[in-house]
């Protein structure tokens, strides 16, 4: 949360939520919530409920949020080293490998070919795709 659209530090306060949330297990992980780190994140016992807020101690305008849903950092992220494979009926067969520069890989993959993303720098939570209507289907 920042004050002006301008701001690049976010604003600072005191960690509030509802009664009980505090006393849970989930204590420790309330401070995941604002540390400005996209890979943590906060569990909760129920689909609702499980909200964090911050007591700024003073009315203060807020112009400018970012949000980052929970990812497990299942994304592209610049630096790492990517392959893509596509399937063929002798197996997988590589489209090559690239560095990512940005959040974004681009591949010319065949037309309705079904897709494996390997991350060579980390991580090991990957599945089968395809490629339907401009959108990742995953299997």
């Amino acid at each position: 949360m920042y004050e002006t659209t301008y701001d690049s530090l976010s604003l600072q306060g005191r960690l509030i939520s509802p009664k009980g949330i505090i006393s849970c297990d989930f204590v420790n992980q309330i401070p995941n919530v604002f540390d400005g780190n996209p890979y943590t994140s906060m569990n909760y016992y129920a689909p609702s409920g499980g909200w964090v807020g911050l007591d700024f101690g003073h009315p203060v305008q807020i112009q400018k949020i970012t949000f980052s849903p929970r990812n497990r950092d299942n994304f592209i992220r610049k630096g790492d080293l990517y392959e893509l494979f596509y399937a063929q009926t002798n197996g997988w067969e590589s489209l090559g490998k690239q560095t990512a520069t940005s959040d974004s890989l681009s591949y010319n993959a065949p037309e309705g070919s079904l897709l494996y993303l390997r991350n060579h720098s980390r991580g090991n939570d990957e599945r089968i795709f395809e490629m339907v209507d401009g959108k990742q289907r995953l299997w």
